[in-house]
């Protein structure tokens, strides 16, 4: 091909794909027919207002909650004291209401707008009367109005505003996107997927729920934000049988770590606050709420002993030295956010509300720990730093109550993303079971999942570690707050939760037995 011709040939191509673009961006109007509107509804004047009052004016106050607004077809509404309204559907591209003889009426105007992309997209609205425009409850600018469309829903809110002197009373609106197809769409049905955090932070949550040992109470904790996010949070103490609320406890307080003790006739939870942790006890006999310990600084994990005397728990000591402007990287513990040396362990007396220190800090950080059924024993686990791969090495310690005297039970280099967690002892304290890795790391064995978690026994005796579900084809699931394995004494079963394929299904195992099976609840 002469040179000539490749030119020409690259300027047509050029011109062709122009002009697609071009085209590709021409604005599409697309008329809003698909609308949730209200009657025309009475705005009473305010007492003493100015005689010169226009309907500008009263379109700065709020008189629905915007935020709040969720129109739906037929859905009735409060307006005035002695009377209601509801929202009518309306396939009309010009709306038309009648002018007020006396006074100054308002109506609302709604659509549901869903994107299947990020766009902005122009608005036009025509009308003879003073309006305001709400997208998913923010004002935009009537002079600009440009709608900034995320993926998801969005609910579109006209305010039109008439007094007596309205000759006409019409609005029409149109939107102007730039993709064709499918990208832009109306509906007046309210349903829809959270299509963001801000969105999902104001369901109501409910979480950490523990069950009474006798399996006939619950206790959960319930969370709820307003339009401004601010949360607040209190518990709930639910009849399993009938699903009755008993109890409801709020103490203006953030609320966390709720447990029953053994025998089933307290619960107990901790609040924060700036002064540190608050550990309350509610006898649920005499309904007396009663405050264990406050100012506890850091506290993370906590557990009660068999006999009600002590509770221990794990905690993280204030750091006292200023923070420098900036921070010199030399460990690769340094880059982990929940990496901690200053995490010790403690015991705290309930009937005189003395506290013991068990472990102090230093260069390592303490992980997990347990305490045994007949309440001797308490495990706990410490990670140190190492040179070169893993960078990590887990030890297992034994700690005596009765003789304070401790023991190293096993040393394992272990990958911190997969390390021991959920230690559990079974019953006669010889046997403890945890989630860790599926292989340890080693210049033998370089494999490594940070996906595959598997359930693990290690006997206090021998010192020796077994791979329960090392030939199963499904990982243990350890999300949540509370721990993953839970030995249940009235069948002598280790409960968890298992992910198999895209599903998370409930496990239990006997720990014990010569051949250990799984079966799936």
């Amino acid at each position: 091909m002469k040179q000539s011709t490749r030119l020409t040939f690259l300027a047509i191509t050029l011109l062709l794909a122009c002009a697609c673009v071009t085209q590709a961006e021409q604005p599409i109007k697309l008329p809003i027919n698909q609308w949730l509107t209200t009657p025309v509804l009475e705005i009473r004047t305010p007492l003493f207002a100015d005689s010169t009052l226009e309907a500008s004016t009263l379109l700065e106050h709020e008189y629905l909650t915007i935020k709040e607004l969720e129109p739906a077809e037929d859905k009735s509404e409060a307006w005035l004291p002695d009377r209601d309204f509801r929202w009518q559907k309306r396939t009309d591209e010009l709306l038309k209401w009648d002018a007020p003889e006396h006074g100054f009426a308002i109506t609302y105007s709604t659509t549901y707008l869903y994107s299947m992309r990020w766009q902005e997209v122009p608005l036009t609205v025509e009308t003879e009367s003073a309006v305001a425009i709400y997208l998913d409850g923010k004002k935009i600018k009537k002079e600009n109005a440009k709608l900034t469309l995320h993926r998801g829903k969005h609910l579109l809110v006209i305010e039109s505003v008439a007094g007596p002197k309205t000759s006409t009373w019409t609005l029409k609106a149109s939107l102007e996107p730039t993709q064709n197809g499918d990208m832009l769409s109306l509906s007046v049905e309210p349903r829809r997927a959270p299509a963001n955090w801000a969105e999902v932070a104001l369901f109501d949550g409910a979480s950490s729920p523990v069950l009474s040992p006798d399996g006939k109470l619950l206790a959960v904790l319930r969370s709820h934000r307003d339009t401004e996010y601010k949360r607040e949070g209190w518990l709930e103490l639910y009849e399993i049988k009938t699903q009755k609320l008993l109890q409801t406890v709020r103490l203006g307080k953030s609320i966390g770590n709720p447990f029953f003790f053994p025998k089933g006739k307290k619960l107990a939870f901790t609040t924060s606050e700036d002064g540190g942790t608050t550990l309350w006890t509610l006898d649920l006999v005499s309904n007396e709420l009663m405050r264990a310990a406050s100012g506890i600084k850091g506290m993370q994990k906590l557990t009660c002993s068999p006999d009600e005397r002590f509770v221990y728990y794990s905690a993280d000591s204030e750091d006292k030295k200023d923070e420098p402007d900036f921070k010199l990287y030399t460990e690769l513990t340094d880059r982990l956010d929940d990496w901690t040396d200053k995490r010790q362990l403690f015991s705290l007396s309930l009937e005189n509300h003395s506290i013991q220190k068990i472990s102090t800090e230093g260069d390592f950080a303490v992980d997990e720990f347990a305490l045994s059924r007949e309440d001797d024993q308490l495990v706990f686990t410490r990670r140190l730093r190492t040179v070169g791969r893993p960078y990590f090495t887990t030890e297992f310690w034994l700690y005596s109550i009765r003789t304070g005297e401790s023991s190293l039970l096993l040393q394992q280099p272990i990958a911190f993303e997969t390390r021991p967690l959920n230690l559990t002892f079974l019953p006669g304290g010889e046997k403890i079971v945890y989630t860790s890795a599926a292989y340890l790391t080693s210049e033998e064995n370089i494999a490594r999942s940070l996906s595959e978690v598997d359930l693990w026994m290690l006997d206090v005796h021998t010192k020796e570690t077994s791979n329960l579900s090392g030939d199963t084809e499904w990982t243990v699931n350890e999300s949540g707050s509370r721990n993953a394995l839970n030995y249940n004494p009235t069948d002598k079963k280790l409960w968890f939760s298992a992910l198999v394929g895209g599903q998370i299904r409930i496990m239990k195992t006997d720990p014990l037995a010569k051949e250990i099976k799984f079966e799936e609840v």
